[in-house]
């Protein structure tokens, strides 16, 4: 976020495995309501669509396994 943005995160630990991320008191991501991680970049995706005023589209749900998960099967799988 900094690099790409110029803007200063900080990571605060939630509890029983919680990922959530809010920009100015909105909500980015969330683990929980999502049933996954973020894939990459989506956050700084959805990050970008606030800076230039845009709506959030809401977040997808996981399959029940994760982008990593599911690229180490495709690996394995040829």
């Amino acid at each position: 976020m900094q690099t790409r943005f110029s803007e200063e995160v900080e990571i605060t630990p939630g509890s029983l495995g919680q990922f959530d991320v809010l920009t100015g008191g909105q909500l980015l991501f969330s683990k929980k309501a999502a049933g996954r991680f973020p894939e990459p970049n989506e956050v700084e995706e959805r990050f970008a669509l606030l800076k230039d005023g845009k709506e959030l589209p809401p977040v997808e749900p996981g399959g029940g396994r994760g982008w990593f998960v599911g690229r180490l099967v495709s690996r394995l799988r040829g």
